[in-house]
């Protein structure tokens, strides 16, 4: 899941680790990780909260690692708003959705 225009992204890695990837107006970016893998054949809570420069990311009610980027989170855009669930910016996926 991810904004428009890359502000912020909850993803799952090739290691089977999430991520919580943010970016504030001055061109920081910052990722916060899982505490550990996950397995992908379950389902997942996956919290992502950018509050006062910090990212955190919990998974399943625990809590992984602080990261202090610093600022706000960066707002580049569109009018309106959209985020994205399984999509890409391109449209190539076809199974993909778009809500704005």
């Amino acid at each position: 899941m991810a904004r428009w225009d890359g502000s912020y992204e909850l993803d799952i890695m090739t290691d089977e680790r999430s991520q919580l990837v943010v970016r504030n107006p001055g061109g920081g970016i910052g990722s916060g990780f899982s505490p550990s893998t996950i397995s992908r054949a379950r389902w997942h809570h996956f919290v992502g909260i950018f509050s006062g420069g910090v990212a955190t990311l919990w998974i399943d009610g625990v809590k992984g690692a602080d990261l202090n980027l610093g600022g706000v989170l960066q707002n580049a855009g569109p009018v309106p708003d959209r985020v994205m669930i399984g999509a890409t910016r391109d449209g190539s996926n076809a199974s993909s959705t778009s809500r704005g």
